[in-house]
Parts: C-alpha cells; sequence; structure tokens
C-alpha cells in the first residue's frame, strides 16, 4: 500500500475512533476530562476575538466610506461647475466649492494615513494571535479526546486479569504520551490567554485613542475650511426656494394634453393629462353650431372656437369623449 494510501486510512480510523469517544462520552458510557477554568478563559478570550474583528472591520470600512464620500463630493462640484458661465459670479462660488472638496480631501487622505499607521495596521498583525490561540484549542481538544479513548481502553485491558501485556504495555505508553502532549499544552494556554488578555486590555486604549484623536483633527481642518467659505455663500437663503414655484406651464392647462387630431369638421378634444390618463371619460357634450363664411381666424383651429384678441369664433360641435392619441 502506497504510504499516501496508508495516511488516509489511518486519518480515516483515527477520526472514526475520535467520533466513537464522544458518542460513548455523550451517553454516559466514557470518562471526559473536564477543566471549567480553562473552558471559561477560552470562552473569553474567542469573545475578545470577535470583538476586535469587529473594530478592524468597522473602521476600515469607515476610511473606505469617507474615499467613496470625498469622490462623490468632488464629482458633484464639478457637475456644479458646468452649469455656470465662466463670466457669472455663481461660476467663482462653484469654483470655491470645487477648491474645497479638494481641501477636504487633502484632510481624509492624511485620516486615513494615520488610521492606517497607528490603528488598523498594528491592530491587524495583533489580530493573528486570537486565532493562533483557536487552532491550539481545536488540537488541545483533538488531544484529550485521544487522551480519554486511550485511557478507556488502556483501563480495559487492565481490568483483565488475562491481558497481553506487551498490549497492554503499548497501550499505556500511547496514554501516557498524549496525557503529556495534552497537559503541556494546556498549562501553556492557560498562561497565554489571560496574558493575552491583559496585554490587550492595555494596548487597545492607544488604538482607539490615535483613532479619535485623527478624527478630532480631521473634523476639526474640515470644519475650518468650511468656514473659511462660509462669506462666499452667506447672503443666500436657500430656505425662501425650498418650495419654489414650477415656472412652465402646469399639466392640467398645458397645450401638450390638447387633442388636435379630431375627426374631420369636429372641434379639438383635450387629452388626458398624465395624472389622469387612467381615469374615467368626462360625460359626453354637444352645442348647436352655426354657419359662417369667414375663414379661421387667427388662433383659432380647424374652426373650433376659442378667444383670440377679443374675437370669438363660433363653437363647432365637441366630440364626446377623450380622444385617445393616435
Amino acid at each position: 500500500m502506497a504510504e499516501g494510501k496508508k495516511d488516509t486510512w489511518k486519518s480515516i480510523k483515527t477520526g472514526f475512533a475520535r467520533t466513537t469517544q464522544k458518542v460513548l462520552t455523550k451517553v454516559g458510557q466514557a470518562e471526559e476530562t473536564k477543566n471549567q477554568q480553562y473552558v471559561d478563559e477560552l470562552a473569553k478570550t474567542e469573545q475578545l476575538y470577535t470583538s476586535l474583528k469587529r473594530v478592524h472591520e468597522n473602521a476600515t470600512k469607515y476610511l473606505e466610506l469617507l474615499r467613496s464620500q470625498s469622490v462623490e463630493q468632488n464629482e458633484a462640484a464639478q457637475d456644479i461647475l458646468a452649469l455656470y458661465d465662466a463670466n457669472t459670479p455663481e461660476y467663482l462660488m462653484a469654483m470655491r466649492q470645487l477648491e474645497i472638496s479638494a481641501d477636504i480631501d487633502k484632510q481624509r487622505i492624511l485620516l486615513d494615513q494615520h488610521i492606517r499607521q497607528f490603528f488598523t495596521g498594528p491592530l491587524g498583525e495583533y489580530i493573528p494571535q486570537f486565532k493562533d490561540i483557536k487552532e491550539r484549542a481545536k488540537i488541545m481538544e483533538s488531544r484529550k479526546i485521544d487522551m480519554d479513548r486511550y485511557y478507556r481502553e488502556y483501563s480495559g485491558l487492565l481490568s483483565k486479569p488475562n491481558s497481553d501485556k506487551s498490549r497492554l504495555s503499548h497501550m499505556e505508553a500511547k496514554y501516557n504520551a498524549m496525557k503529556e502532549g495534552y497537559y503541556g499544552l494546556e498549562s501553556e494556554m492557560m498562561q497565554d490567554m489571560p496574558r493575552l488578555q491583559q496585554d490587550c486590555s492595555v494596548l487597545l486604549t492607544p488604538f482607539i485613542a490615535a483613532f479619535v484623536k485623527a478624527t478630532a483633527l480631521y473634523n476639526t481642518n474640515i470644519s475650518e475650511t468650511y468656514n473659511a467659505s462660509f462669506s462666499s455663500f452667506a447672503h443666500i437663503k436657500p430656505e425662501q426656494y425650498a418650495h419654489h414655484r414650477k415656472p412652465i406651464t402646469p399639466q392640467d392647462s398645458s397645450e401638450a394634453y390638447h387633442n388636435y387630431r379630431s375627426s374631420f369638421g369636429g372641434a379639438p378634444g383635450l387629452l388626458a393629462s398624465p395624472s389622469s390618463l387612467h381615469s374615467s371619460p368626462p360625460p359626453s357634450s354637444s352645442s348647436s353650431t352655426s354657419s359662417s363664411s369667414s375663414s379661421t381666424r387667427p388662433g383659432s383651429v380647424y374652426g373650433g372656437g376659442y378667444q383670440n384678441n377679443n374675437y370669438s369664433e363660433p363653437s363647432a360641435p365637441v366630440v364626446s369623449g377623450t380622444i385617445p392619441i393616435e
């Protein structure tokens, strides 16, 4: 059998033996080594690991959001500048806004560099220790299961008077070796986890301080940038234009929604406005017509009557209902 196949078969056997040990322990058919102090320390360390990862991820997201905001602000300033003629005072104010965006981005870059150098960078290098602890805890758990199952097998042989002594001696050696490996790692972990927790509590404060101080400086600088240019916009009252009246003709009176493609001899009908396209058609109406030998006058359409320059045309028959667009 090739070396690789031997290793695979050995791994399968070991996995099956560990699973069996877990099941026997769960149903109370095998003893389990327990250390509640170790369990508590591991839980605290893993919780701290989870919290630190979130802090690092959110701080990194914060920097990315500021970068995206700066890009959008700069593009908006450029678009606003393009709306004005270069010879107008408004153009100069829009140009000032573009300069403000550039100044703010310079401050953002300084903030980004400072936080990465003194906060997210060092924290990102510090966090992997917790991941290493987590991996060692998995190794320790495997050693515990192996130690317990070796002890179960050794105890079983020991309880039988006619057990093979060489096999008994071999199993005892396996048990003692795994016992040494388990308790050696447990001792190391019980030293490392409290030390890591304590060290983190000391180191985290300077990390947070770097973040807070850099952010405070950034906000102070951009505030000064805005305040320096406030006088350029101080005379403008935006609240006066919040409900500014639309200058174009309203939809309900716009010529765009009159239908002039009526049937021959008829008067122009009304098209439904966009707000009433799905409403019921108006009731039918008709009016008598009177003959006129005059031609269509300025301001009249197809002889239909509406007033222009105080001149009144006789009304033509009105087509009933709303005439759809064809």
